[in-house]
């Protein structure tokens, strides 16, 4: 039976100590309550109200005495050590399912000047790099003509899909029984067609307002798989937990903008024909 473990920092996708989990069973996107904080080289988390998100697996007793030593966790003496690995209850963000896994906290201080506040590590690095950042669209904003219209003139876009990911369509609208787009992690054997549009700081404050961030979709990083052969990581927006729904059906405006996307840069619109059958 494997361990269920939540990580959030440098072992995350796409981070430098990514190969460690790279023979374990990934469980997709997953959230729990704790403040994130850069401590410099890697982040740490604290006992708080806060939301971090990251990443869950299964893995082997083998890989958790290695998780041990790279946290400097020693379980004879806890006080001594870095961080201390403790259970924790964390929020698959594909279902929304609650799921005991343990995961490390940080065993000092830290002050609240270097607290994270959206919880997301890569995110974080991302948008210390640059004001401006790749953000996927799988939904109605698939649509260039319905992006232009939110957020202004896009000069750079990518497309490509997200790997291991499904749409579906289960985010509650809001005082609605419609809902609205969304994916969900459901295995490597599945691929969602997105698009990587590059946005201003600006833009994507206009978006996040939208998308109703962060009560009603969490923007997280996420890798995304270009046409190109890239794998590069961008930034996507995730229907919150508290949100998920099941049994509705989109409306025929919102259906049609993904449908226009779909063709803007043809994708196969039998992919998306097959998910709305299913609703």
């Amino acid at each position: 039976m494997s361990i269920k473990i939540f990580v959030y920092g440098t072992l995350l996708k796409g981070m430098e100590r990514a190969s460690i989990l790279a023979e374990s069973s990934y469980l997709g996107p997953a959230m729990t309550q704790a403040g994130l904080y850069d401590l410099g080289a890697y982040p740490g988390i604290k006992q708080g109200e806060r939301t971090t998100v990251g990443e869950l697996y299964g893995i082997t007793e083998g890989t958790l005495a290695t998780l041990d030593r790279i946290e400097g966790y020693y379980s004879l003496d806890p006080s001594s050590s870095l961080f201390i690995r403790k259970d924790t209850l964390v929020r698959r963000l594909a279902d929304g399912q609650k799921i005991d896994a343990r995961t490390y906290f940080y065993n000092y201080e830290a002050s609240e000047q270097i607290m994270i506040s959206h919880g997301d590590y890569r995110r974080h690095l991302l948008e210390e790099e640059n004001n401006d950042q790749w953000i996927l669209s799988y939904g109605s904003n698939i649509s260039l003509n319905r992006l232009r219209k939110r957020v202004g003139k896009i000069d750079s876009c990518k497309r490509g899909f997200l790997d291991g990911f499904s749409l579906t369509f289960n985010k509650q609208a809001s005082g609605r029984q419609a809902v609205y787009a969304n994916i969900a992690y459901t295995g490597l054997e599945n691929q969602c067609p997105a698009v990587a549009c590059k946005l201003s700081r600006h833009q994507i404050e206009e978006l996040d307002e939208c998308e109703g961030v962060p009560n009603h979709y969490l923007r997280v990083s996420i890798q995304f798989h270009a046409d190109s052969g890239e794998v590069m990581m961008a930034q996507v927006y995730i229907a919150h937990p508290d949100k998920l729904t099941c049994g509705g059906f989109p409306e025929p405006q919102y259906l049609e903008y993904i449908r226009n996307g779909y063709r803007e840069h043809g994708f196969d619109e039998s992919y998306l024909d097959s998910v709305v059958s299913k609703e």
